[in-house]
């Protein structure tokens, strides 16, 4: 209506340019200016400059460029309307609604009293279209007595119900050991045979194997892989809170927890029809810090469930995923003991500190619970590789090597040789190729044999802190060339070779596989399990196998504090050790279902 009372003219008859509470006609024209400009569909984009200028000389508080409240702003704009088109030139005296009257009379007759009285002194088109009245009653504590007033007014606040709780379901995917994923993670034995490289059947990927179901008292029980959980939380509270109630209930450490939030994929209309059926889901890390009440606002129409079966639409749907790694609680244990102080050179008969952790690592690393129930941060056992690895000449230059990067201004930064650069006129120039960790492929520099002999380039840690912050991976699931499903995440240490990393995935991805032994799938999904155990056994066999022959080759009573120009240089070529794990890696992989 305001619209067409623009458009048509009629503002014109009605303007009041005499009015001391208006703007003296200059909003009402400049506005109609304006409106006229958008409805008369010759303009794509027009800057309201002139209309902003008007306004800005009306009120001061709009002349800058700050931001300025949007209510404010349309309060301030329509009481300039209703005065600049008010059709009372002069406004009489209108007095108030007597009391008594007011008692005695019905309310319905006192509410239009009251607007009669208002319009005697302002009638305009706003106060036609816009404006209402309020009914007010304000009572007197000590005689009681109520009086009753009707105000006008042209914005009504209304008040939105808060909750004081709010409700929060919360899924939560936990990492997988032998408890939870006993076919594929099964411990069998203290130490696997030596022969279980050399000898693998498809019989032993179809016989019933031992699954150790040892007492862990921080371990989730056996059948726990993805469970859902309901907290009550204050909408004021910080999400945090929310998060150490979450980690109350279900027994994992609020830092081993990452909450997250969903966000689906429009499911593409061509592809398998499993695809379609489970749509792409990604999960977005929330902010800790922000207050529970904004979990409303994050627009959980892609969460499966999410509000629709609560009657009050008051149900947030949250996802959580457990850290996928684990300490060993003897190297827990050690660590604490480190810093404490509590141990002695006569308990450790005389032994360095740093000897005995990384004879501790030494002991821990390929054990039977590696990846199924712990993992290990081979922090020493990596810098001594390094070190038996180090070349003294451009024919010891290596793929794999771990090293770090001593520059100027104290620059300290941890990387990997990924490509040996061979200048076959000259070998004696042949340079390495160094990928620096958590820095782009394009900040990867080239290196001499000089650099490892000035020192410039050193084994890993030799200054370098090792990151306690472990790598974080999403992992999807694709088919065809579409992704479906929900996402995860993976974590790894930096540490780890890539034999050890892909073992993490392996057992990470037996969450996955359940069979149903009422279906006829039950048993190929059996199968599959005892592969995936299989194929972590060899990964970590090999890998263990290459890194005890290398240091056995070193030196058979070597300090871990030497320095690697003290140590014996190891030769070892591990190109059979490669051979025979693409051997059984491929044999193997026949029974996987992700690698057909």
């Amino acid at each position: 209506m305001l619209r067409s009372y623009i458009l048509s003219g009629q503002y014109l008859s009605n303007l009041n340019s005499e009015n001391p509470l208006g703007t003296g006609g200059k909003i009402l024209l400049e506005f109609a200016e304006l409106t006229k400009q958008m409805w008369a569909g010759k303009y794509a984009n027009k800057a309201p400059q002139r209309f902003r200028g008007a306004l800005s000389k009306a009120r001061n508080k709009y002349a800058t460029t700050e931001q300025q409240d949007a209510q404010e702003f349309l309060a301030d704009m329509l009481d300039a309307l209703h005065e600049d088109s008010n059709k009372v030139k002069k406004k009489p005296m209108v007095p108030p609604l007597d009391d008594d009257w007011v008692e005695k009379t019905a309310l319905h007759r006192v509410g239009l009293e009251a607007w009669r009285r208002y319009l005697r002194r302002d009638r305009s088109v706003i106060a036609s279209t816009i404006m209402g009245q309020t009914l007010n009653r304000v009572t007197c504590p000590v005689c009681h007595h109520t009086s009753t007033s009707f105000d006008p007014f042209s914005m009504l606040s209304v008040p939105v119900p808060a909750f004081e709780k709010m409700m929060v379901r919360c899924k939560i995917l936990r990492r997988a050991t032998s408890l939870n994923c006993p076919r594929a993670l099964c411990i069998q034995s203290l130490v696997r045979p030596k022969q279980d490289l050399d000898t693998f059947s498809k019989s032993d990927l179809e016989s019933d194997i031992d699954m150790d179901l040892d007492a862990d008292p921080d371990a989730a029980p056996p059948s726990a892989i993805l469970e859902q959980y309901i907290v009550e939380v204050s909408r004021l509270s910080e999400i945090g809170v929310l998060k150490a109630s979450l980690a109350e209930m279900c027994g994992i450490s609020a830092g081993a927890l990452l909450l997250c939030e969903a966000e689906t994929t429009p499911t593409p209309s061509e592809g398998a029809a499993f695809i379609r059926q489970n749509p792409f889901v990604t999960y977005i890390p929330v902010n800790e810090a922000r207050p529970c009440a904004e979990l409303s606002q994050l627009g959980n129409e892609g969460a499966e469930g999410s509000q629709g079966d609560d009657p009050d639409g008051m149900v947030i749907e949250l996802m959580a995923f457990e850290l996928t790694l684990k300490e060993w609680p003897s190297v827990q244990v050690f660590a604490q003991d480190l810093i404490n102080g509590s141990f002695s050179t006569k308990s450790l008969n005389g032994m360095d500190l740093e000897d005995a952790r990384f004879l501790l690592e030494k002991q821990l690393y390929g054990h039977r619970k590696e990846c199924r129930r712990f993992d290990l941060r081979p922090e020493r056992i990596i810098n001594m590789m390094s070190k038996c690895l180090w070349p003294r000449t451009t024919a010891d230059f290596r793929r794999g090597l771990r090293i770090e990067y001593l520059g100027d201004r104290n620059q300290k930064l941890p990387g990997t040789v990924i490509d040996v650069l061979v200048n076959e006129d000259n070998p004696d120039k042949t340079k390495v190729l160094v990928h620096f960790d958590h820095l782009a492929s394009k900040w990867a520099e080239k290196f001499t044999l000089d650099d490892f002999l000035q020192k410039k380039i050193a084994p890993l840690y030799t200054k370098v802190t090792p990151r306690a912050i472990p790598i974080e991976g999403t992992l999807y699931h694709r088919h065809s060339g579409h992704y479906f499903g929900n996402t995860s995440f993976l974590h790894f240490h930096n540490e780890w070779s890539m034999a050890r990393a892909g073992a993490h995935i392996m057992a990470q991805a037996a969450r996955f596989l359940h069979e149903d032994q009422s279906t006829s799938g039950g048993h190929w999904i059996a199968t599959c399990q005892r592969a995936l155990g299989k194929a972590i056994d060899i990964i970590l066999d090999i890998d263990k196998a290459y890194v005890d022959r290398v240091l056995r080759d070193c030196d058979d009573k070597f300090v871990y504090k030497k320095p690697n120009d003290q140590i014996k240089k190891s030769t070892y070529d591990a190109s059979s050790l490669n051979d025979l794990l693409e051997k059984k890696m491929t044999e193997i992989f026949t029974f996987l279902p992700f690698c057909n």
